[in-house]
């Protein structure tokens, strides 16, 4: 979708009903769970809030809108589709309590393991999601399509919060692949 333009973005956050999760220019949809896109001078900035509204990570800025809508368009889908997975969870999953055993069995059951890095590369190194061990901190960050860091790791001294945030990345890069744009390879 290297091309795509702001009148196509908008058709689709109305044909795939993404205005809850999809805040255009200003608040347009909830606040919390949702991608947000805004302009700064020259720049395109997104970026995505967690449960509580607040920023999840520091927006990503773009000089290209079309790549600046493509990844709000990725995050307002994968927001979509936490929403309607959230429901389908195994019962009883509660993720404030989770640990690294039942993190693992949900990366085995949801079919994680691409996007899921578990202490060291363990999936695919671009667009995915990592945790590792720093001392007495649990780190999380995630990884751009390039396999370049996102943000600096966010750390955490409970397991459990670590462990969600993780799970909750790994799922969104996984649902996100679901939603990819597959392209016939250039055969000059």
């Amino acid at each position: 979708m290297s091309d795509l333009t702001r009148a196509q973005a908008q058709r689709i956050i109305r044909d795939e009903r993404l205005t809850a999760t999809a805040n255009w220019f200003g608040r347009t949809g909830r606040r919390e769970r949702s991608a947000w896109i805004d302009r700064e001078g020259d720049a395109w900035i997104v970026w995505e809030t967690d449960e509580r509204g607040e920023e999840f990570f520091d927006p990503s800025r773009f000089s290209s809108e079309a790549e600046a809508l493509d990844q709000f368009l990725r995050m307002a889908r994968a927001h979509k589709a936490a929403d309607s997975t959230a429901v389908r969870r195994v019962e009883g999953a509660d993720m404030t309590a989770l640990t690294a055993e039942g993190a693992q069995h949900l990366i085995r059951e949801e079919r994680l393991t691409a996007t899921a890095n578990w202490f060291g590369r363990t999936g695919r190194p671009q667009s995915a999601a990592w945790i590792d061990r720093d001392g007495e901190d649990w780190i999380v960050w995630e990884t751009d399509e390039r396999g370049g860091r996102f943000h600096a790791p966010l750390r955490f001294r409970s397991e459990a919060e670590a462990l969600d945030l993780f799970i909750r990345i790994a799922r969104r890069y996984r649902t996100s692949d679901a939603h990819a744009e597959r392209r016939p390879l250039d055969a000059s």
